[in-house]
């Protein structure tokens, strides 16, 4: 299990303003983000980034339609939650692929690599063998192998 990463949040008006005055509290376990009352499980999300101290998440709801949900990051870091979102999300999706490729005996077209920036995980199934991969979590282009820049 990975560890707890707890956070304090406000959600956001629609103004993209934080509500509110007081701060609720969060946490990510890897398997849950639980924002105040509300639990979303790893399998739902389907990304997450940050803009400044902007968490903003897209999420499947019960009916498999996306939702978009911000929130204001008020006491954590909202960088290293982006990252243990995607990182866990990623590994999850990339999974359930590997068991999908599987049972279309496909299983042998499955691959990932690894983010050297994010450290989530990229599906690059069918895409052509290239030493350069595109990042959707973070938005970025590395070449595999390669020691990437200093953190940020």
């Amino acid at each position: 299990m990975s560890e707890l990463v707890r956070f304090k949040f406000k959600h956001l008006n629609e103004n993209g303003d934080e509500a509110g005055f007081f701060s609720k509290k969060g946490s990510f376990d890897s398997q849950i983000l639980r924002l105040d009352d509300t639990e979303i499980p790893v399998v739902a999300i389907l990304q997450a980034q940050k803009q400044v101290n902007r968490l903003l998440l897209s999420v499947l709801d019960q009916d498999a339609e996306l939702v978009l949900l911000a929130v204001a990051i008020t006491s954590g870091h909202a960088r290293a939650l982006s990252v243990a979102i995607n990182k866990a999300t990623s590994a999850r999706w990339s999974e359930m692929r590997r068991e999908q490729l599987a049972q279309e005996g496909r299983a042998d077209a499955f691959r990932t690599a690894e983010c050297p920036y994010c450290l989530s995980t990229i599906d690059l199934t069918d895409r052509r063998e290239s030493p350069q991969v595109f990042c959707p979590y973070c938005d970025t282009i590395c070449t595999l192998g390669a020691d990437p820049p200093p953190d940020e």
